[in-house]
């Protein structure tokens, strides 16, 4: 029973799930849910990057700032809208979103009414968007969304690769904490990063687009927070420097993937991969992603794949 399960079954379910979401997308497009003509005037923040690199951080940062209602990350705004995982991150009914989504002519009418009801909820002016995959459609949200800013994080291709091949260590199950193990490919990892840091760094000199590195950010917290505050058109708050303070021992649900994000900022975090990248590793990173670490500063040339390997270091 359990051979029929796994191999009939289970691919089964994918199959026909897959076929009512594709459906569901066809038909939603065909309505003009993600008109590319649908205008919002919130003064958003979005923020995107390739995973790992620190968006969630900077998310939670922002949110200590009294400007800036958090939120839970859905991926709502990137196409393929799905209610069921809207209620469930934020612990909502899937009858009251579609409910909600039935009542919205556009994807961008129904994001604008459910932010900024959540910024009223928390006292906050401006509404937080974040998920690592907006990065993907920066063009039709800076569209979308004429007075927002978007946020790419950029972090070190080498450390990303470090942290995305086992990540999550653990995930939120019908609200239970359970472990989880993860195991990709070096190679895999690095050709994310190439790809999705790409998507990012094409849009470093649009006016509303503002690139945060995820070192600098460690590294200089007030002056790169400072930066972003300016950018945002917002006064600096000293109080994005400390944890919040609900963010004790208790990990929000929105942080159990990212925990170290409610956790003082540490620059330790920075160059991992000198720890746990092997030489045929480094070679692997190298072949994929060093042109880009060269164009982005964080690396020479080559000569870093013969570094001497450097003990352990905190995960993240």
């Amino acid at each position: 029973m359990q051979i029929l399960h796994g191999r009939v079954l289970q691919p089964l379910r994918r199959m026909v799930w897959s076929w009512l979401w594709t459906r569901r997308q066809r038909r939603l497009t065909a309505a003009g849910w993600y008109d590319p003509a649908a205008r919002s005037e919130a003064r958003a923040v979005l923020i995107g990057g390739c995973p790992r690199s620190g968006t969630t951080l900077v998310r939670e940062l922002l949110a200590r700032h009294p400007a800036f209602a958090n939120t839970v990350e859905t991926a709502i705004l990137v196409p393929g809208f799905d209610p069921a995982r809207v209620a469930d991150r934020w612990g909502l009914s899937r009858r009251s979103v579609e409910q909600r989504a039935r009542q919205a002519r556009t994807l961008v009418e129904l994001v604008d009414g459910f932010y900024s009801d959540i910024a009223a909820d928390q006292g906050r002016p401006r509404w937080i968007d974040k998920a690592p995959s907006n990065v993907r459609v920066i063009g039709q949200l800076l569209a979308w969304f004429p007075r927002a800013h978007f946020i790419h994080v950029l972090r070190d291709g080498r450390d990303v690769v470090c942290s995305l091949r086992h990540h999550p260590g653990q995930v939120l199950v019908r609200g239970e904490v359970v472990a989880s193990r993860v195991e990709r490919a070096v190679f895999e990892c690095a050709r994310t990063w190439v790809e999705e840091a790409s998507l990012g760094l094409a849009y470093r000199e649009h006016p509303r687009c503002l690139e945060v590195r995820y070192e600098q950010l460690l590294a200089e917290p007030r002056t790169t927070l400072g930066q972003l505050s300016e950018h945002l058109g917002e006064p600096f708050d000293r109080c994005m420097l400390r944890p919040a303070p609900g963010d004790g021992p208790q990990v929000p649900a929105r942080l159990i993937c990212n925990p170290n994000a409610a956790a003082a900022l540490d620059p330790s975090r920075i160059g991992r991969w000198r720890h746990e990248l092997d030489r045929a590793e480094r070679v692997l990173v190298h072949h994929v992603a060093g042109a880009l670490l060269e164009a982005t500063g964080y690396a020479v040339d080559g000569s870093w794949v013969d570094q001497p390997h450097a003990g352990t270091t905190p995960a993240s």
